[in-house]
């Protein structure tokens, strides 16, 4: 897999990938610290601000590190029997709602973040996913996150 930045990175399995949900039911990915510093970089370079229309990072191949990564994301995110359809089937057509966070930053007895606000800054997904945002153009997928 080519390398898109210069993040120490190492591949994501699927037993390493936690799915829960907030205490409001959205779904949370909780991944390993390395995974998400690794996503954190890379989903802010080179990261375009459109302002009120919203923000995105650049677009990945197909087959690199971050589009991989997201497969592993999407396919343990639809296996988990505690998210929603409607959250699965919005995977189906390339979007996720919900938060990638580190597992540290997670508080399994609130179902919330353990410091929201101190640690905000450390998470490189706080709105969505997407695997295709260009019909016609499979071999590209982009990273895109609101809030930072």
């Amino acid at each position: 897999m080519p390398s898109t930045t210069s993040a120490p990175r190492r591949e994501l399995s699927a037993d390493e990938v936690t799915v829960t949900t907030d205490k409001g039911g959205r779904p949370v990915v909780l991944l390993p610290d390395d995974i998400v510093a690794a996503l954190n970089t890379s989903s802010r370079t080179d990261f375009r601000d459109y302002g009120i229309e919203g923000s995105e990072s650049r677009h990945y191949a197909a087959d690199s590190w971050e589009a991989h990564t997201v497969q592993t994301i999407y396919s343990a995110v639809t296996a988990s029997p505690g998210v929603e359809e409607r959250d699965k089937r919005g995977i189906e057509c390339g979007y996720f709602y919900g938060a990638v966070i580190a597992h540290r930053h997670w508080n399994h007895e609130t179902r919330w973040w353990a410091d929201y606000d101190g640690q905000r800054h450390e998470m490189p997904i706080t709105g969505l996913i997407t695997r295709q945002r260009h019909p016609g153009h499979p071999e590209h997928m982009s990273v895109y996150f609101g809030g930072s």
